[in-house]
């Protein structure tokens, strides 16, 4: 595994390819989580993943920034893991 790349970036500047549907239910809780904003280190899903290589791409995370987007706009800096690859894989 690699180690962890972090860089601030503006949510404006990253780039998904949209979501899975889900329950309400798990929207709602998800949201909840958010509303004191992000904060990567305190959660087990931790930082958002990007790719660099491939336009600032969402490669882990993509609800987590949907609903950034929708609470705080393009404009909300946050700090993702640019290593370009998942962990998991």
């Amino acid at each position: 595994m690699k180690d962890k790349i972090i860089k601030k970036y503006r949510l404006g500047d990253l780039n998904n390819l949209g979501h899975a549907a889900r329950h309400p239910n798990y929207w709602d809780k998800l949201r909840a989580s958010l509303k004191e904003g992000y904060r990567p280190t305190e959660f087990r899903s931790g930082y958002i993943v990007i790719d660099p290589n491939r336009g600032n791409r969402i490669v882990d995370g993509n609800h987590r920034f949907f609903l950034l987007k929708q609470l705080y706009g393009d404009n909300y800096e946050i700090d993702v893991d640019i290593t370009g690859i998942h962990h998991g894989i």
